[in-house]
């Protein structure tokens, strides 16, 4: 499905790399971004990403009972389809934990001293490396994979060697998902010992049936189509009766292409998401009620939305 150039301006998109894929451009003030740490080494010849613009109705004008809530599901809003929700997906750095944790800001130097250590640059060098491949290709990880044939996996374990300490365990997030009926599973561009040594430090990994990495994925990135199709495929998800959970708009509006109900986690740097099903600020509390909803109000919880 081909997507106008005005949708592609909203989600962030421009040109193609040297790879064959768009890469992130900012667009009216808004940084559309591809998750920091990932990239491709290979994609198959022709592959494109295939986008699909999510509603753009502005909030302010759609049916109250069509919005969530940012801290808490409307007691009066009706459920809709996450009535019939059965795999809850949910994206992690950002999403699981609060954005000012800036887990970030030590993996943005290690990218640093990864490329000055492979390359031999000097820091100054190394950090406008980074920063070019960025903006050029969308990620870091894929411009060192098309332009010095860096290991994403080897870049990966550097990357992500960060001191995790200074996420603060979650015990109310963990009971909100214990109450979460169906399947819960980490959708991430990173790596899955990220994923769970983040788990770990939250307290939520037991939550958890499984944890979908940028590895599964053949290292493309979300928002690419390849990810999610994949993620689909291995899991046999009803992508109907599934529903993502993201920081970042642009890899949303994948999802929703695929028939998933979205769940924005405000993250303080775009602007708010009016193609969302929903938009959130804090999760814990959000998901515990949405969860106290369920139980009361559909007992047989995944069968009919």
């Amino acid at each position: 499905y081909g997507v106008a150039q005005g949708d592609r301006d909203c989600l962030g998109l421009r040109r193609l790399d040297a790879g064959g894929l768009e890469v992130p451009r900012r667009s009216q003030g808004i940084e559309m971004r591809i998750d920091h740490t990932v990239e491709c080494s290979a994609v198959a010849p022709g592959m494109q990403p295939r986008i699909a613009a999510v509603a753009r109705r502005p909030r302010a004008l759609r049916p109250r009972a069509e919005r969530g809530t940012m801290r808490g599901m409307e007691p009066a809003a009706p459920l809709g389809r996450l009535g019939g929700v059965e795999c809850w997906i949910f994206d992690l750095d950002n999403t699981l934990y609060p954005i000012e944790s800036n887990l970030f800001g030590q993996i943005d130097v290690r990218m640093r001293d990864y490329i000055a250590d492979a390359l031999g640059l000097a820091p100054a060098a190394a950090r406008a490396m980074q920063k070019d491949y960025f903006r050029t290709y969308g990620t870091t990880m894929r411009g060192l994979s098309l332009r010095h044939g860096i290991d994403p996996a080897s870049f990966l374990d550097y990357v992500h060697d960060i001191d995790h300490s200074v996420l603060e365990p979650a015990p109310a997030l963990a009971a909100a998902l214990e109450a979460l009926p169906g399947r819960k599973m980490v959708f991430t561009n990173g790596s899955a010992s990220h994923a769970e040594r983040v788990m770990d430090r939250l307290g939520i990994a037991a939550r958890f049936d499984s944890v979908f990495d940028i590895a599964a994925a053949g290292f493309v990135p979300k928002p690419f189509d390849q990810p999610y199709d994949r993620l689909i495929d291995r899991h046999g998800i009803d992508a109907a009766r599934a529903a993502f959970f993201e920081d970042s708009l642009a890899n949303l509006a994948p999802a929703a292409a695929r028939g998933m109900v979205t769940v924005w986690m405000r993250n303080g740097r775009d602007a708010p998401a009016a193609g969302a099903d929903h938009t959130v600020e804090r999760l814990d509390g959000w998901l515990a009620g949405l969860a106290a909803r369920l139980a009361r109000e559909t007992p047989n919880h995944g069968g009919q939305a």
